[in-house]
């Protein structure tokens, strides 16, 4: 089977640079969670009374749906990833871009495959691959970088459940969007980067801002612990490489 953890041209199958653009994001959520006091206003929970449930039901969660999109200022380069599943690999899917290149993968109870397109593989140097390839997928060893969990905790392992402590304000507002309510706490982080950080009623993370000159993105959080299985393709559609 293809591998990701001791085969060069699997190696390159990483989705490195999106997964460094989403974490930022979460950079910018940490000064929320573990450095900065709130004042509520307009009805919505401060950050501190909402922040302790909210942090453990992101330990506890057992699956989600997360949808990030940002772009590099600096060249416009769009980077987008969407994961859903079970949160301890035993079932999900993902799809994953970088400007035109495309990367999909699934994997259930152990067994992964990947699918890339033909940018994708180009930009991998691996257009013998695409050839062998086609429109089939590849199995790996194992889902390794692409793994759901390790996604989820790029996006969140950096988020702390201690209560703030100091006494720098965020604005807390209070929005409605198509009759659901949320709360946004906004402000900026120590680097001096603004950012936002929103809860749903049910004190469940819903998504993730950053306005910097390094990126602008947003990570939206869904279906927390209401994702469905989802089948791998037909065994006819996936490739065996040599070797495998």
């Amino acid at each position: 089977m293809f591998t990701t953890t001791r085969s060069p041209a699997a190696a390159r199958f990483v989705p490195g640079t999106v997964r460094r653009r989403a974490r930022s994001l979460s950079v910018m959520g940490l000064a929320a969670a573990g450095a900065l006091a709130l004042t509520a206003c307009g009805g919505a929970p401060s950050f501190e009374e909402a922040w302790p449930e909210a942090y453990q039901k992101l330990q506890e969660a057992e699956s989600v749906a997360m949808s990030f999109e940002g772009t590099d200022p600096s060249d416009d380069t769009t980077y987008t990833s969407e994961y859903s599943g079970q949160l301890d690999d035993s079932n999900f899917v993902g799809t994953i871009t970088q400007g035109e290149s495309e990367l999909e993968i699934r994997s259930v109870d152990g067994r992964t495959v990947l699918r890339g397109n033909e940018d994708y593989f180009t930009g991998q140097n691996a257009e013998a691959l695409n050839e062998m390839v086609g429109d089939g997928w590849v199995e790996l060893e194992g889902p390794g970088e692409f793994s759901i969990s390790g996604f989820y905790e790029s996006l969140t392992g950096t988020f702390t459940g201690a209560e703030a402590t100091e006494t720098e304000d965020l604005e807390v507002q209070k929005v409605d969007e198509d009759g659901t309510v949320l709360y946004q706490y906004s402000g900026t982080a120590e680097n001096g980067e603004p950012f936002s950080v929103y809860l749903n009623e049910d004190r469940e993370l819903v998504r993730l801002e950053s306005h910097s000159e390094s990126l602008e993105g947003t990570v939206e959080f869904s279906d927390w612990n209401a994702v469905e299985p989802v089948q791998l393709p037909a065994d006819d559609e996936v490739v065996s490489l040599p070797g495998s």
